[in-house]
């Protein structure tokens, strides 16, 4: 992370220099985007400040454990005061992050910042702390306090390492590096609650959870000739499902191994929405969202479009899509 001390140095100067600051999560909020923005709001109110974090979606509650995430909004009405410093953490674009409407309703003298470690990143922002082959952007963060010399405490920790185990599928997928390590290990000796993270990804399913896991599982179809094995869930399955059993399922299904080497998951949305999630082994799944207008890393991307799922009589799912 040498090449990008100037920055975190700069980022650091800007932080300590604003009064009013207003850090953004993506919509649907997994425990990256989450993770990373927490981190860097827990120790701002250490230093003092009050910064404003914003939404679209709220959270889960069973990321209730991770300190401070009461302070999530997603009242709109914020994008109507004025602010030093905006923060977007953990997302490609501003769409993406939920905000490209509201963005032009702030006064004008902000500093936009663009923190990310997605390679399909559009590099928007007045700076651009996007640092793609990072395991998260929860590392980023870490790395900004490893650069700058700011102590950790168990809440940055707690907040940083969800997003760490989140997005490296708790340090089992390519995305796990030696960096990645060495963070995971500095944050739990600084006191992250790895048990409570452990009981979110292992021990928090519901009865109606397993059902909607067989589901998914009995639809489960294999495209030899494309090496690829396809699910779905329906807009009526997928009520009240918090994002990240979705996040789990994929990643379980990308555990398939041989024949297979893409996994897809369709998700119909009742807004009029179709998104999928693809995980690869050897083919680079980033391109293929990418010609759907998505995006991601090259083993694990996802996309949405408007649609919904026609089924088959063969039991398949195919999208049907909608004129915006």
């Amino acid at each position: 992370m040498q090449a990008y001390a100037h920055e975190f140095k700069r980022l650091l100067h800007l932080i300590r220099g604003s009064n009013r600051i207003l850090l953004i999560s993506h919509q649907k909020p997994d425990g990256d985007t989450l993770g990373s923005t927490l981190g860097l709001a827990n120790w701002m109110i250490r230093e003092g400040k009050r910064p404003t974090i914003f939404c679209v979606d709220t959270p889960s509650p069973t990321y209730r454990f991770l300190p401070n995430i009461h302070l999530y909004t997603n009242d709109e009405t914020v994008f109507d005061d004025a602010y030093d410093l905006v923060i977007v953490l953990d997302s490609s674009n501003l769409k993406y992050a939920g905000v490209d409407v509201h963005l032009p309703r702030l006064k004008p003298g902000y500093v936009l910042v663009n923190i990310d470690h997605h390679g399909s990143n559009a590099r928007y922002g007045d700076i651009k702390l996007v640092i793609p082959g990072t395991s998260s952007t929860s590392e980023i963060i870490y790395q900004f306090f490893k650069e700058n010399d700011i102590l950790l405490d168990s809440a940055m920790s707690t907040s940083l390492l969800i997003g760490l185990c989140t997005d490296t599928w708790n340090f089992c997928n390519p995305l796990t590096s030696v960096s990645a390590l060495e963070a995971g290990s500095v944050l739990i000796a600084h006191g992250a609650r790895f048990n409570d993270i452990l009981r979110y990804f292992w021990k928090n399913q519901s009865f109606d959870a397993f059902a909607l896991w067989g589901k998914l599982l009995s639809r489960l179809h294999h495209e030899p000739q494309f090496s690829v094995a396809s699910t779905y869930l329906t807009a009526i399955e997928l009520e009240d499902v918090p994002t990240e059993l979705m996040e789990q399922m994929v990643n379980f299904l990308a555990s398939i191994v041989g024949e297979v080497d893409t996994v897809l998951f369709l998700k119909e949305h009742s807004d009029g929405l179709v998104s999928g999630s693809f995980r690869g082994h050897k083919r680079n799944v980033d391109k293929l969202a990418a010609y759907l207008g998505g995006g991601g890393h090259p083993g694990a991307a996802a996309f949405r479009i408007r649609g919904k799922l026609e089924i088959l009589e063969n039991g398949r799912a195919k999208i049907i899509a909608l004129d915006n």
